[in-house]
């Protein structure tokens, strides 16, 4: 059921209720706004203080369930592992790669152990 707002001026309510509306949030959004706001802000840091930054949003964004195939976070993995790699951290820049969820079923299916035919063999 709708509630009465207090609000001082009517107008300027229904604005702020206008602009309210459109927004949509939960935990997945607001840290992939934060993960998108740490990208822009490692740009003006020391490479080893951006690479703690960003490992810090990126957990943040996975503990909440951001996927690793979000554009935003995939930016920030990206952007950490070269970071990374120019702060001489090899420990961070190892822990980049994303893996694929289907990956072990794709490789089950078609990942090998099948024998090829021979084309050239005679029937005859």
């Amino acid at each position: 059921m709708a509630q009465a707002l207090q609000c001082a001026h009517p107008d300027w309510c229904a604005g702020e209720m206008l602009q309210n509306s459109r927004k949509t949030t939960s935990p997945a959004i607001a840290a992939d706004e934060r993960v998108k706001d740490a990208v822009k802000e490692v740009g003006t840091m020391p490479p080893s203080d951006a690479v703690d930054l960003l490992e810090r949003v990126i957990a943040e964004a996975r503990a909440v369930g951001v996927r690793d195939t979000s554009p935003n976070l995939k930016r920030a993995l990206a952007l950490r592992g070269t970071l990374a790699t120019a702060a001489g951290s090899a420990a961070a820049a190892s822990g980049v790669e994303t893996t694929d969820p289907q990956k072990a079923a794709f490789d089950a299916l078609f990942g090998g152990g099948y024998s090829f035919p021979d084309d050239d063999l005679d029937l005859d």
